[in-house]
């Protein structure tokens, strides 16, 4: 038996107050009422979107002057996972670009909902006349709608990234300087320390044969193994 007595449908949020409004209906009458984030029954942390259908209970707020909802359970997002099931097709949209406590997000024109936008370490910051006006973007983490971001469909690199991606493609080596030394692996700054990247030792034998020797400083020619949006592997050339 559900342990919630009313569903509503959140309709604004307010991130920096942890503060959200969900209009329901009673007695066949549409009502809003406010709630805190704080006040999200299940364990798991849950990241509230616009158009969210939330279980919910209602007691006096602690003044006793207003009524707030309490014991929230979230129940579905039809809006979302309409556009999940789209970007398994075609994982290309169009929406705004919002800044809110030096966050970025994209909105969803048709569902309003708010996207955090994932930003590479070697990503160029977006500028600020971008902000509020149209962008192109896609959806990362599509198969756990509870951690859905967006990202630029056209994302614009930084030059020392674009020569990690030319290293990899090419297969080429490059010089990379030991900047820490643990019992995993070695991290690695490379083009004069624009990059960050490491090397792990369960994953490279010739790493494994440096790992007695090696010291913060040394310098060493390395391959890219690996190149994405977030991460750089290197290996031991």
């Amino acid at each position: 038996m559900a342990s919630y007595k009313h569903t509503g449908t959140i309709t604004f949020i307010q991130h920096d107050r942890q503060f959200i409004t969900i209009d329901y209906l009673a007695l066949e009458k549409t009502k809003s009422i406010n709630a805190s984030m704080l006040s999200f029954k299940e364990k798991k942390e849950h990241t509230f979107r616009m158009g969210d259908v939330i279980g919910f209970n209602i007691k006096p707020t602690p003044r006793g002057d207003k009524l707030m909802a309490v014991d929230m359970v979230f129940l579905y997002n039809n809006a979302l996972q309409s556009l999940i099931q789209k970007a398994v097709i075609q994982n290309r949209f169009t929406g705004y670009l919002k800044k809110a406590d030096d966050q970025y997000f994209i909105k969803d024109p048709g569902s309003y909902i708010l996207f955090p936008l994932l930003l590479s370490p070697w990503e160029q910051i977006p500028k600020a006349e971008l902000i509020n006006e149209s962008i192109e973007y896609c959806l990362n983490n599509i198969e756990k709608p509870e951690k859905v971001t967006a990202s630029l469909f056209k994302p614009s690199f930084i030059t020392p990234y674009k020569k990690a991606m030319k290293c990899y493609k090419e297969k080429s080596t490059v010089a990379a300087s030991v900047t820490k030394v643990t019992p995993f692996g070695i991290n690695m700054s490379l083009y004069e320390g624009a990059i960050q990247a490491k090397i792990t030792f369960a994953k490279d034998e010739k790493a494994n044969a440096l790992a007695n020797s090696i010291k913060v400083g040394d310098v060493v020619n390395v391959f890219i193994a690996f190149v994405g949006p977030q991460k750089i592997v290197l290996q031991v050339a």
